[in-house]
């Protein structure tokens, strides 16, 4: 598992990583409704605008930034390379790319209007990506290492501390 560590979820990591191992692919990453503030628009060849629409409503998914990985998804990468560029399109080209789909809270932190407005949700106390406030009488998280309950699946453990503050491809450590 990893992430670009600059967005928050209340993404249920169970379920996600369930949805990804019953696939049997090579890569997953998270996919959410955008959040910006930006509208679409749809106008024909002539220019004649048909409607504008918040970007949130319109049928439009970005990548969260959260991804499962197994082992295989090194035969993909190639050194320098962004993740979501070339290597996710020989992914793709593969059939070894899917996506999960999240409809509950997603936000990143870009700029400092972002920053503003997680802090405030925070300051409200209980923000949505806490859920470990709402989980901490229910069963633990899913582990993410190797072989976890014996299943031997394949899956690519990571050091978050790695991660922290890149926008890059995660730097990725087989074997842990």
């Amino acid at each position: 598992m990893a992430n670009y560590s600059d967005g928050l979820s209340d993404l249920d990591l169970d379920a996600y990583t369930e949805f990804f191992l019953a696939q049997n692919k090579a890569a997953c990453f998270l996919s959410v409704k955008p959040q910006q503030s930006f509208h679409y628009v749809l106008a024909d060849e002539k220019g004649l605008v048909e409607s504008v629409d918040p970007i949130g409503l319109g049928p439009f998914y970005v990548n969260g930034g959260f991804f499962i990985f197994k082992q295989s998804v090194f035969d993909f990468l190639k050194a320098g390379e962004d993740l979501v560029e070339e290597p996710f399109r020989r992914l793709i080209q593969a059939g070894e790319l899917i996506t999960y789909r999240n409809s509950g809270f997603w936000a990143c932190m870009d700029t400092l209007r972002d920053k503003r407005m997680l802090d405030e949700l925070h300051s409200r106390g209980n923000p949505p990506w806490a859920v470990w406030n709402r989980a901490r009488d229910s069963a633990p998280a899913v582990q993410a290492q190797a072989g976890r309950n014996g299943r031997g699946n394949g899956a690519i453990a990571f050091d978050r501390s790695n991660l922290v503050g890149r926008r890059r491809a995660p730097e990725l450590t087989a074997g842990r």
